[in-house]
């Protein structure tokens, strides 16, 4: 089976993905997983044609397939058509394919979903949505400020609307969906850096978007902390990070333990990152 994810939103692509995932993972408990990416090196490609040796399935996801090599992408359709059942691939390709074989391949997907980044009309009806998902009560007035806005990024979008969380939503039970994100301010406010590395650490357990939880430790740091040298560090890595993670080159944990490797430790300049999180996850 071939699932084709058509555009170059890195939002909306690793959203769908962990959702194919979840749900996938869910259904077939021991499946094997295999993740390549432009950057996998000489990835076996005749290994996805063959059955799972250690496994009853497996799950394949190929992340941003346009920025390929021409001369892989003309070996995929190959590949692709010589899957066997018991496989799944699901393939992103962030930005136009040159192969035209491979294109025909990828538009015969068993299911194509949109990843693009929406605008307009839909771009409003996005965070409309979004909004309520979240249960964060938005006027029109205000979605259509937020449409109206010149940064198009849905992760901006997605950090805008989680900030806006504990101001307008109201009653006991919203009070307490708003706590979480703002714990980051709290503790970046007190310099509890101890308390901001836990915190991390049980969004790692918990399965949280670390996207998420980054744009909201970044948005603590920018308002809790007063300019200076430990502040530009800060939001410098911070933004290393980000870009990781919206490329696909850090994983959930990883992030989490380099940036609190790097927060502020009394009596000590600097530590391994893998040491830090051994501590974190403990």
């Amino acid at each position: 089976m071939l699932i084709f994810l058509s555009g170059n939103d890195s939002y909306l692509a690793g959203h769908a993905i962990k959702q194919i995932k979840d749900k996938y993972l869910a259904k077939n408990d021991g499946a094997e997983l295999v993740a390549i990416d432009e950057t996998t090196s000489a990835p076996n490609w005749a290994d996805l044609q063959a059955v799972p040796l250690f496994a009853t399935t497996r799950l394949v996801i190929i992340r941003r397939l346009g920025l390929f090599p021409l001369s892989v992408q003309k070996i995929l359709p190959r590949v692709l058509a010589d899957v066997p059942s018991s496989t799944v691939v699901v393939v992103w390709d962030g930005r136009a394919v040159a192969d035209q074989e491979l294109l025909q391949a990828l538009a015969g997907a068993s299911k194509t979903i949109a990843v693009t980044t929406p605008v307009g009309k839909a771009r409003t009806h996005w965070i409309a949505k979004r909004a309520t998902e979240l249960g964060l009560e938005l006027s029109g007035e205000a979605v259509a400020a937020l449409a109206a806005e010149p940064i198009t990024d849905l992760w901006w979008l997605e950090t805008e609307l989680q900030s806006r969380l504990g101001g307008e939503l109201s009653g006991g039970r919203a009070r307490e969906q708003a706590s979480e994100p703002f714990v980051f301010f709290n503790l970046v406010r007190k310099q509890d850096w101890s308390g901001v590395r836990q915190e991390l650490a049980r969004k790692v357990r918990q399965g949280e978007p670390m996207e998420l939880t980054m744009g909201s430790l970044a948005a603590a740091v920018r308002k809790e902390l007063r300019p200076s040298d430990e502040k530009r560090a800060l939001t410098a890595l911070l933004i290393d990070i980000d870009l990781g993670l919206k490329t696909g080159f850090l994983e959930g944990e990883s992030a989490a333990a380099i940036i609190g490797a790097h927060l502020p430790t009394p009596r000590r300049n600097r530590v391994q990152w893998e040491q830090s999180w051994e501590e974190m996850a403990s």
